[in-house]
C-alpha cells in the first residue's frame, strides 16, 4: 500500500502539470468576502481556464460566486503543492486528480467596485476576519496543503 501511494505521487509529480488557480481577499470593514460551507472557508476564485490570466478568472469567478464586480488586483503571492492521494473528496476533485498532480495557487487582493448580482454562493459573502482565521485553524488541513493553509493565515492576518 505504502509503495502504491509512493509510486503513484512520483508518477504525478513527474508527468502531470500543476492545475493554474487564483483566490481573491477583499476587506471592508474588519470582514472578508468568504463563504463558510461547513467543511472549509471558501475564498472567491477558481480555476483559470485557457486563454485567461489569473487576474481576467478571478475577475470572472468574484463575479460569478458572489457578484461583485472587483479592481485594482495585486497578486501577492503564488504557491504550487501537490495533492496526496486523500485529497479528492468529491466527484470533480477526484477527477481532477487524473490530469493534474497539484495547484499552482495565485493569492490576490483587490478592491470591490459594486455589487451588480446575487452570485452563485446565494448568500452574504461577508464574514468577520476574526472568525475566519478561527475557523481556518479549527477544520486543520492535510499536510500537502500546509503552505496553502499558512498563506491564507497570513493575509488574514495582515488586514487587522
Amino acid at each position: 500500500m505504502i509503495i502504491r501511494i509512493l509510486i503513484g505521487k512520483r508518477l504525478r509529480s513527474k508527468v502531470k502539470p500543476y492545475r493554474k488557480n487564483c483566490e481573491g481577499y477583499f476587506f471592508k470593514d474588519g470582514n472578508v468576502m468568504a463563504l463558510d460551507n461547513g467543511s472549509y472557508i471558501e475564498f472567491p476564485g477558481g480555476g483559470v481556464d485557457d486563454g485567461e490570466t489569473s487576474e481576467e478568472s478571478l475577475i470572472r469567478e468574484v463575479l460569478e460566486e458572489t457578484g461583485y464586480k472587483v479592481s485594482g488586483l495585486k497578486e501577492i503571492k503564488m504557491i504550487r503543492f501537490d495533492w496526496d492521494e486523500n485529497w479528492a473528496k468529491t466527484d470533480k476533485q477526484k477527477e481532477r486528480l487524473k490530469y493534474f498532480r497539484g495547484e499552482e495557487m495565485h493569492f490576490f487582493i483587490g478592491k470591490i467596485i459594486d455589487k451588480v448580482g446575487g452570485g452563485e454562493w446565494g448568500k452574504d459573502v461577508w464574514m468577520d476576519v476574526d472568525y475566519v482565521i478561527k475557523r481556518i485553524k479549527e477544520i486543520g488541513w492535510s499536510e500537502d496543503m500546509d503552505e496553502y493553509r499558512r498563506v491564507q493565515l497570513k493575509i488574514l492576518s495582515s488586514s487587522n
